[in-house]
């Protein structure tokens, strides 16, 4: 008799500490978290939040903010993008205390926020209707194709715009640095070479032409290749926003591209782009 009870104890003993492991409390999350024990607060956090169904909307809120920064402050930026977005979709008007969060986290939330807003804009405006297994149609021909025609529009203007227009954060910035800078460093050396031609047409020392000449020269060449890169770099981006820019919005569209030649110049170069409705 004396046994069983000390068993009973035992297993009473053991079931309560294998429970009290299986559900972990809020406030052993916020002990890791303040211990910056980042792995374990996202182990936690994953075993609290499976029983997010019956947690109130602050303390999901709570635990879900301390495993994204978790996530973020390990590098796993995937992760961390994924528990913003759940925390965005609970509580649409959130915004993470600067008091408590850096500023660099905060800038990370609310680019996750914007582009996830976006997202959910143009599924709600562009619904999709399921019409077999393996293909999706939007609802609305007339307004897909005016949303793909505002964003091909802008990057014809500046290649990099119409990937930030469709919420292609990354790709869009790196183009639009790219242009930028290629265009800026372009218009100096358009300048820098009229001003060194005109320099060198000027000489009149014999001894200085052949050095003003080279200076222009160097210059002129400089100005064609920083021509030739900025045209491949406009070419790219219209060709990469038309092909791999809509993966969400299904789009039918034909784009050719053909070199002619041209009077005034050795080629000619004409891009064309059409929507089918």
């Amino acid at each position: 008799m004396k046994w069983r009870c000390v068993s009973l104890v035992l297993i009473a003993f053991f079931s309560s500490r294998s429970f009290s492991q299986s559900q972990p409390t809020l406030l052993e999350i916020r002990s890791a978290y303040e211990s910056f024990e980042y792995q374990k607060v996202i182990t936690l956090a994953e075993r609290f939040l499976s029983q997010s169904d019956s947690l109130n909307n602050d303390v999901f809120v709570e635990v879900s903010v301390m495993k994204a920064v978790s996530h973020y402050t390990l590098a796993e930026e995937k992760e961390a993008r994924r528990c913003f977005q759940e925390i965005v979709l609970r509580e649409e008007d959130f915004s993470p205390d600067p008091k408590n969060i850096s500023p660099k986290i905060i800038h990370f939330f609310e680019e996750v926020k914007k582009d996830f807003q976006q997202k959910t804009v143009v599924q709600e405006n562009f619904p999709l209707k399921k019409i077999d297994s393996l293909r999706l149609v939007p609802h609305s021909r007339a307004g897909e194709n005016d949303y793909f025609r505002d964003a091909f529009v802008r990057s014809l203007l500046v290649p990099g715009w119409g990937h930030l227009y469709v919420s292609n954060s990354t790709k869009g910035l790196i183009i639009s640095a790219t242009t930028i800078a290629t265009a800026g460093t372009l218009i100096y050396f358009i300048f820098d070479t009229r001003a060194k031609e005109n320099t060198y047409l000027r000489e009149r020392n014999l001894q200085r032409i052949e050095s003003r000449y080279k200076e222009f020269n160097t210059s002129y060449a400089i100005r064609n290749a920083l021509i030739v890169a900025y045209g491949a770099i406009w070419l790219y981006a219209q060709a990469d926003l038309a092909f791999f820019s809509f993966d969400n919005i299904l789009t039918e569209s034909t784009l050719s591209l053909k070199i002619l030649p041209s009077p005034t110049s050795p080629i000619s170069v004409q891009l064309s782009f059409q929507i089918l409705d």
